[in-house]
């Protein structure tokens, strides 16, 4: 069902995800390969949950490593 979805265009090699858009909200299912680093970017609030492997995520310089049912929050124009 998901991968029926639109896919996001994505600058990052190893990063497919699928968009559920609305008015005022988008939702991305993102599947994530391992390649290593992602450049550090900026843009709006996000929040993410990991539902399978894990993922090393800086967000304001502060590096925290998320597993399987772990969720993240992102501020609004913070660096990740």
């Amino acid at each position: 069902m998901i991968k029926n979805l639109p896919e996001a265009d994505i600058p990052f090699p190893g990063l497919k995800g699928w968009i559920l858009q609305g008015e005022d909200h988008q939702i991305v299912f993102f599947d994530i390969e391992p390649i290593g680093k992602v450049s550090e970017h900026a843009h709006g609030a996000q929040w993410g949950m990991v539902i399978e492997g894990e993922i090393e995520l800086t967000v304001g310089g502060v590096t925290n490593t998320y597993k399987d049912g772990d969720c993240y929050a992102i501020p609004h124009q913070v660096v990740h």
